[in-house]
């Protein structure tokens, strides 16, 4: 049986920087130029004083985990249940949606300190993947 490929995403405005960053292993975050709020990809102006022009920067990599839940049903045929969608908060401050591996599901907790899983991803695979930090 050929395993299932995951799902892909196509660049839109204001993401192509942050999968160019994901296939070199970085994640790139929006910074605004005029109020320095750091915002989500594909945001188009800032929410906090509505410009719209952003310089794109590396963020560090840390989160805790804000929210999750386990998904004991397959929606996609490429993830196995059970398996988790987790929201992270990054340090840098946005929330992200990703995936937590090397963490057995019974002892995940939210608060939880974990890193980005650095490694590039397969092409047009925009899943960021977390882990517990050491």
């Amino acid at each position: 049986m050929t395993p299932a490929v995951r799902p892909t995403v196509e660049p839109r405005p204001g993401t192509a920087e942050f999968l160019s960053g994901l296939s070199r292993g970085e994640l790139l975050l929006p910074r605004c130029t005029a109020c320095g709020r750091i915002g989500h990809p594909g945001e188009r102006r800032c929410i906090r004083c509505m410009t719209a022009s952003w310089k794109w920067i590396t963020a560090s990599g840390r989160a805790t985990i804000f929210s999750y839940t386990i998904f004991e049903r397959s929606f996609h045929p490429s993830f196995e249940p059970p398996y988790t969608v987790t929201i992270f908060e990054l340090e840098e401050g946005p929330r992200i949606i990703g995936e937590l591996a090397g963490v057995a599901l019974e002892s995940i907790e939210v608060g939880l300190d974990v890193v980005m899983d650095h490694s590039a991803p397969a092409a047009g695979d925009a899943l960021l993947r977390f882990h517990p930090s050491k």
